[in-house]
């Protein structure tokens, strides 16, 4: 019986090692994601928002008021 449970205690600190490693990578995930999520947003102002100004006048024949 003794061998039984120093055997289930292996498991299960091997269970509880298993999710503090899985939680640190969801973090780093997250991390990244965020990251990602960051660099997408420049898009939008480093290649769309030049852009509108002879978008709005060639289509639209208007124009924006000063920022």
């Amino acid at each position: 019986m003794r061998e039984f449970k120093d055997e289930m205690r292996e498991f299960k600190d091997g269970i509880i090692k298993f999710q503090e490693r899985m939680k640190e990578d969801r973090k780093e995930m997250n991390k990244q994601w965020g990251n990602l999520a960051n660099k997408m947003g420049t898009i939008v102002e480093d290649i769309i928002r030049p852009g509108i100004r002879p978008t709005l006048k060639r289509y639209f024949n208007t124009e924006l008021k000063n920022e």
